[in-house]
């Protein structure tokens, strides 16, 4: 079940008080049946209730922690019960007010004993801008009390109305308990909701006796005293056995988009994708060429650790590319073949790894092996050290380094899939079509008394074996 209207978040409004005294109303709801709870705190500014958007979510998640501590199984959503007034987008959109659940769904009252004339003016402008609104206990407002007829103005407008569990035994006096009634038989309400203040309500105590009251003939009793379609319509909590039919029915369409983000892939990495090549060469740093040694000290070592990263900046400095550019007759500046280029230590070791990517596969071949053999000349002239060496020579590669099949097709494939599955969930999620009996009872909340089956496959496949 889901309650869409109360006073729980405590500190707010006129409901909760304390932390504790939420939690004990959210145990006590659980223990009714309750699975999801809308807080619904009062923006009045009349009455300066008018903590913004922040700090209602602070202490959101804070009950949300002690429900998880407690073990209590209820999912918390933030909305709010919101006083008419002027300008209320404006404050949505500067997080004083806020809407169910972040959705365009706004819990609104008019004044309780006086009549607005304009009030419907205001719902209809937020109608236009998308909202949906949902009234707030309409039976307890004196101007419907005297003239029942007026609300049809508001639901003719499409505006839902939500009614207080309480009115029905009468809590808000003979007035209200006669207009929920009367709301009630016509069928009238969209919701019933607690609007629970305190612990200590009267409307533990009523609950059971308020359904058997009043609902003790309907045999869906959780549709007719709690609406359970808010919850689809409003918490975004999707039906998965209905999605995966509905992706089973439209799986050709899923492979068909799969197919086709494949295939453009395809096309741009045949005709579009230009092919790059990349040749690799390595020099290692090595010990002090002195005539009284040829071994390897520790020193060196130490030498040599210490200059790799100096050495990684040597292969792409100016004084090294510029001779690169003038040896090999190159048309490009040392900026441009300075991106060509990649510098790295090989995991920790000595060994410096200079690769160079171009469209020509000769030109990163001689290009690699030119930038070696300058560098370790220079390096030499720098340090007055014998210490640099080309390891391995670069080779003139065929294969693009750009382009892998098998690596490219599995990505398109997953890319195409997301794309599907994006697709197909947006036209499902959209989808207001009726396509069952339970789809009209749960959209209109109107009983169902037969269906006409469609006999017309069944008639072309008769027509077919005669």
């Amino acid at each position: 079940m889901i309650d869409v209207h109360n006073h729980i978040l405590y500190g707010i409004d006129d409901g909760c008080k304390t932390k504790e005294e939420s939690l004990s109303v959210l145990e006590k709801m659980s223990n009714l049946g309750y699975e999801k709870i809308v807080v619904t705190p009062h923006y009045m500014e009349e009455a300066n209730y008018t903590a913004n958007h922040e700090e209602k979510m602070k202490l959101l998640k804070e009950l949300e922690a002690e429900l998880k501590l407690k073990h209590i199984p209820l999912k918390l959503y933030l909305g709010q019960e919101i006083y008419i007034q002027e300008a209320i987008e404006e404050k949505i959109k500067r997080k004083q007010i806020s809407t169910i659940n972040n959705r365009k769904v706004l819990l609104v009252e008019i004044p309780m004993f006086e009549k607005m004339c304009e009030a419907l003016d205001f719902l209809d402008e937020l109608i236009f801008q998308g909202y949906k609104i949902i009234l707030a206990h309409p039976e307890r407002y004196l101007i419907f009390q005297e003239n029942p007829t007026l609300i049809q103005d508001y639901l003719s407008k499409g505006i839902f109305l939500q009614g207080n569990m309480e009115s029905i035994n009468g809590k808000y006096g003979k007035k209200a308990q006669k207009l929920s009634k009367f709301l009630l038989k016509n069928k009238m309400y969209f919701v019933l909701a607690s609007d629970v203040h305190h612990e200590n309500a009267s409307f533990f105590e009523d609950f059971y006796k308020i359904v058997l009251n009043y609902f003790f003939l309907c045999k869906n009793k959780k549709r007719c005293y709690n609406c359970a379609r808010v919850g689809r319509v409003y918490m975004d909590e999707l039906d998965l056995k209905d999605l995966i039919s509905y992706f089973m029915s439209k799986i050709i369409y899923f492979l068909a988009m799969i197919t086709l983000v494949v295939t453009l892939g395809c096309l741009y990495i045949v005709f579009l994708k230009t092919p790059v090549y990349t040749s690799k060469t390595s020099v290692i740093l090595t010990g002090n060429n002195k005539e009284s040694s040829s071994t390897i000290t520790q020193t060196d070592l130490s030498v040599n650790s210490k200059l790799v990263s100096t050495y990684q900046e040597i292969v792409k400095s100016k004084r090294v590319l510029s001779q690169v550019i003038n040896e090999l007759k190159l048309n490009y500046t040392v900026k441009e073949l300075s991106k060509m280029i990649r510098v790295g230590a090989i995991n920790d070791t000595e060994i410096i790894e200079i690769s160079v990517t171009n469209e020509e596969n000769i030109t990163a071949y001689a290009v690699a092996n030119k930038v070696a053999e300058i560098f370790s000349k220079e390096a030499k002239d720098l340090y007055n050290l014998s210490n640099v060496s080309v390891l391995d020579q670069a080779d003139v590669e065929t294969i693009p380094s750009n382009i892998n099949i098998t690596k490219q097709l599995l990505m398109l494939f997953l890319l195409g899939s997301v794309f599907g599955f994006a697709v197909l969930f947006l036209f499902y999620y959209f989808d207001t079509t009726i396509k069952r009996v339970s789809d009209i009872e749960r959209k209109y909340n109107l009983p169902i008394l037969g269906a006409v089956p469609d006999y017309t496959k069944k008639k072309k496949k008769g027509a077919k074996r005669r």
